[in-house]
C-alpha cells in the first residue's frame, strides 16, 4: 500500500521518552493527503517533523484534549481514582 488519504499515529512509538523514534522511517514514508499523531509529549514527534518537510497537511492532537477526556472520564465514573 503506496497511497493513502489518512495516517494515524495512534501508538506510544515517539513519545517520551523514547522521543527519537519514529513508527514511519523516511526510507518508507508513502504518499498521503494527511497525518493524525495522537501523542502528546513531545510537542513535535520526529514523524511530524518528517511529514512537515514533505509539505502534507497534519495535525497534532492537543494535550488539552488528553486533559479533557480526562475529566470527563472522572466525571462519568468511567476512571477509578488512584
Amino acid at each position: 500500500m503506496r497511497n493513502v488519504n489518512l495516517i494515524v499515529n495512534c501508538t506510544p512509538v515517539g513519545m517520551y521518552p523514547e522521543v527519537n523514534m519514529t513508527p514511519l522511517e523516511e526510507v518508507n514514508m508513502i504518499n498521503t493527503d494527511c497525518v493524525v499523531d495522537i501523542i502528546y509529549n513531545p510537542e513535535e514527534t520526529v514523524l511530524m517533523k518528517n511529514i512537515r518537510k514533505r509539505n502534507v497537511k497534519s495535525c497534532k492532537w492537543s494535550y488539552n484534549a488528553y486533559i479533557s477526556g480526562n475529566k470527563n472520564q472522572k466525571k462519568y465514573g468511567m476512571m477509578k481514582k488512584i
